[in-house]
């Protein structure tokens, strides 16, 4: 059986302050999956600090709120034949850690929310921004995303 070319992103809303504007979120993130060919869900679940602390002590032993944690949920072989909408990842953004940045940068809180989950999503997809070199990349392409996002519509 063929393998499906079914994307999909959901969104969670486990702090409710920030509405985001979904569809263009969506439709940048799919752009994400479809660019690097990564077929199954996406889930973007969106917290308050004390839950982003919760999960960043307890998967990386900090603490403090971060701005996002991707979480891999499919094995490098894909989900197979069976499962061909199987859950691909998962990107936890602080919504309020994106609100603090993005009023120090003068932006729109809906904007960092999107770069967030943006910027998640390609470590998902193998994108790193560990040296000097991957940095550069990954911001050219949460660049090139936002542009996506906010030609969508959003912010």
């Amino acid at each position: 059986m063929a393998k499906s070319s079914r994307r999909s992103v959901l969104l969670t809303r486990r702090e409710k302050e920030v509405r985001p504007k979904w569809p263009p979120l969506r439709k940048a993130l799919r752009q994400i999956l479809e660019d690097h060919e990564i077929e199954g869900t996406l889930s973007v679940v969106l917290v308050a600090d004390d839950d982003m602390s919760r999960l960043h002590e307890e998967f990386l032993g900090d603490p403090t709120p971060t701005d996002v944690l991707s979480f891999p949920l499919l094995d490098a072989e894909g989900p197979g034949p069976e499962l061909d909408d199987a859950p691909f990842g998962e990107v936890v953004v602080s919504v309020e850690t994106a609100a603090r940045e993005a009023a120090r940068r003068g932006l729109p809180t809906e904007r960092e929310v999107a770069l967030y989950a943006i910027h998640g999503t390609l470590h998902l997809a193998g994108f790193d921004d560990h040296d000097s070199a991957d940095r550069r990349v990954m911001r050219r392409l949460e660049k090139h995303y936002v542009e996506h996002y906010r030609r969508y519509g959003g912010e």
